[in-house]
Order: structure tokens, then C-alpha cells, then sequence
């Protein structure tokens, strides 16, 4: 199976896109709408750091997330 990965341009300093690469992942980097990254327009993900988690917990921004990507049409 082959598997696309397409990473939000934003996402380019964490690394995360660069070691897949290195692994072999076929990594396309662009401006996602939502969320950090997608796998085979199928999948997305929404990479938190725990300190990201809990700030997006107390002022609301995660379930607008979670929100968000529920409406993604895929």
C-alpha cells in the first residue's frame, strides 16, 4: 500500500517532516486548512504539544478544532 503524507508547511520546524522523509515517507509539504497532517486524503492529524493541549483546553480552541475537523470533507 502506498501511503501519501502531506504535511502543513507550519510543521516544517518541528522536525517531524524531515525524519519521515528520512525514513523513506513520501512527504509533500503545503498549507493545510485543517489540522498538521494528512495520510492518503483520508486521515488527519492534529499534532499538540502537552503544553498545546492544555492551553487549548482552557481557553477553547480545541473543541473548535475538534469542530473543524468533524466539518472536513474528505
Amino acid at each position: 500500500m502506498n501511503i501519501t503524507l502531506v504535511a502543513d508547511n507550519r510543521e516544517k520546524l518541528s522536525g517531524i517532516p524531515g525524519m519521515l522523509a528520512n525514513k523513506g515517507a513520501d512527504v509533500t509539504m503545503m498549507q493545510l486548512a485543517t489540522g498538521d497532517y494528512m495520510i492518503n486524503d483520508e486521515i488527519i492529524i492534529e499534532r499538540k504539544t502537552s503544553t498545546d493541549f492544555v492551553a487549548s483546553i482552557i481557553n477553547g480552541r480545541l473543541l473548535k478544532q475538534c469542530a473543524g475537523l468533524r466539518k472536513t470533507k474528505m
